[in-house]
Formats: structure tokens, sequence, C-alpha cells
């Protein structure tokens, strides 16, 4: 594996959805062409999916107070649209994304991500880089 440095922008009290929409986009500039970014939020990846079709990325309801970080996502899709994206739903187990065709690979790299991002939010004060290994 490379280890791969990972900073973030988002302000203090963001939303969970803003947090995600962060975490996809430091995946995307790091992620090579034909790469595929997992993640567990539905609305990522279907914006994701749709902006890759359209060329644009279109702000969902109830978004409102996110524009930078849907702007950041916008700008991407048009830079960086030849990496996909992979749904994997968080509220399943490995066995049945698994039994529902998923790759067992892709639940256990995103629980681990969710249990690593649920950790660093807990902490008093998170560090100001993370560092995340990922599988080349």
């Amino acid at each position: 594996g490379v280890w791969q440095h990972v900073g973030g922008w988002l302000k203090t009290g963001s939303s969970v959805t803003a947090a995600e929409v962060m975490a996809f986009c430091t995946a995307v500039s790091m992620a090579k062409e034909g790469a595929v970014v997992i993640t567990d939020c539905r609305v990522v990846a279907e914006s994701w999916q749709a902006g890759q079709r359209t060329g644009k990325i279109a702000v969902p309801s109830g978004a409102a107070g996110m524009g930078e970080v849907w702007a950041r996502l916008d700008r991407l899709v048009r830079e960086r649209g030849l990496v996909g994206v992979k749904w994997v739903p968080a509220h399943l187990t490995c066995a049945e994304f698994v039994a529902q065709g998923g790759l067992a690979e892709d639940w256990l790299g995103s629980d681990y991500a969710d249990k690593r991002a649920k950790k660093l939010a807990a902490e008093e004060r998170a560090p100001a880089d993370v560092c995340q290994l990922r599988r080349q």
C-alpha cells in the first residue's frame, strides 16, 4: 500500500453531509483516472454519477448553507470526472452487502473509514492531518 496525506477544509460544526462531500472530494482529488471511490453516502454517489452524465453537479434540496462544499464537487466533476464512484450502504452488514452482489473488500474498506472518521470526530481536537493507507 501507499500512505496518502489527507487534510480537511471544513469549518467546525459542518453537517454530516458536508463532511461526506469533503471526504469524497479529497479521495477524488487523489485518485488516478479510472479509479473508483467508495462512499456510504448515497446523495454523494448519486450526485457524482449525475454530474458525470451532465457535466454539472446539481445541489440537492436541503443543502442550503453548503454552497462551498457542493461548488468544490462541481469543479471536480469537470476536472476529474473519469473517477468512478461506488455506493456501499452503511446500513447493511458485510454478509448482506455480499449477498446483494457487493464485494467484501469494498464493505470492509468503507467500514474502516467510517470507524476511523468517527474516532477522529470524537476526539477533543482532531489532528491537522490524517494519513490513510490506500491499497493500490
